[in-house]
């Protein structure tokens, strides 16, 4: 749970969330690979396959633009977060250099992570049924509400 760098630019990726508290924002959790039987038995009350991948004699796709799988899925998001983080970078520089100003501090990454994560939904809209009981006279007081 230690950065060893500039905070405001380091990106994490760990399977592991509880080990990064207090880097939530700047943190991508990607689903954990499970080569071993082992280690799929441990996440199968979570509807993963209980079989490792060595058992069910198969591998992620080594295809990385194949956004389908992990490695894909995780590099997309990698590469947008790069390009909104180098293009606000840039958009302060210019801005600073056309005022006459000394360049700003770099922006935090955390703020990149944020813009890409809301551009991944925008425009859709969810209906979860039967999550609140018909009968609740406040449903958003509800605990689901919050969700």
């Amino acid at each position: 749970d230690v950065v060893l760098g500039a905070e405001e630019t380091t990106l994490i990726v760990d399977d592991s969330a509880a080990v990064w508290p207090e880097h939530a924002p700047q943190l991508l959790v990607p689903r954990r690979y499970h080569y071993f039987d082992s280690s799929a038995a441990r996440d199968a009350a979570f509807g993963a396959s209980p079989r490792g991948l060595l058992a069910r004699g198969t591998d992620e796709p080594a295809n990385l633009t194949d956004v389908g799988s992990q490695l894909g899925a995780l590099l997309s998001a990698l590469k947008r977060i790069h390009a909104h983080y180098f293009d606000s970078l840039d958009a302060a520089t210019m801005a600073a250099a056309a005022a006459s100003c000394p360049p700003p501090p770099p922006p935090h990454v955390r703020a990149s992570v944020v813009e890409v994560r809301r551009q991944i939904l925008a425009g859709v809209r969810l209906l979860f049924t039967r999550v609140i009981p018909l009968e609740e006279k406040r449903p958003k007081r509800h605990f689901a509400w919050r969700l």
